[in-house]
């Protein structure tokens, strides 16, 4: 996936002509549970719950970065590759705020969508304590795929660009 997803979809869903529920064909407004279990799974991701966070995904889950390839795969590589990635960075803690969700059910796979099902694609401010003591404010943009038992099976991490 490109960076741009958000904008692509964005783009996508105010140009395409309108069904009947008000969202172009092949969109459906996805049901609010899913912008809970978003919001709990990046916290837990954040906090670095791997316990809490891997009962939330499907042991076949990918974890694709910005470039689009698929960094992990599989719910051990995913997990470990998140631990491996904060002491990599030196990350102490992450903060979580500001949050932006877009919940959307995809009917119909097109060329922005490969899987169908529910995506939540969600937005957010990171503050960064690193444990050398500096401190560092990110965008954080990423889209979450569900299976159909509410589980994460694609973690697509968009972009992150600094805020300051």
């Amino acid at each position: 996936m490109k960076p741009v997803l958000f904008l692509l979809l964005a783009l996508d869903l105010a140009c395409a002509p309108p069904s009947q529920n008000g969202l172009p064909d092949g969109y459906e407004t996805a049901a609010p549970a899913y912008l809970v279990l978003t919001q709990k799974a990046l916290t837990y991701q954040a906090d670095f719950d791997t316990e809490a966070w891997g009962q939330m995904l499907t042991d076949s889950i990918e974890f694709i970065s910005p470039t689009g390839r698929a960094v992990w795969r599989g719910k051990p590589a995913v997990l470990a590759g998140w631990q491996q990635w904060r002491h990599q960075v030196g990350v102490d803690r992450i903060q979580l705020t500001d949050f932006t969700h877009l919940p959307v059910r995809v009917t119909e796979p097109s060329a922005l969508w490969d899987k169908t099902g529910v995506h939540v694609v969600s937005y957010c401010k990171a503050h960064l304590s690193l444990v050398d003591g500096r401190q560092t404010d990110l965008f954080m943009n990423m889209c979450c795929h569900f299976d159909n038992t509410g589980h994460i099976d694609r973690y697509l991490f968009l972009y992150q660009p600094r805020s300051n």
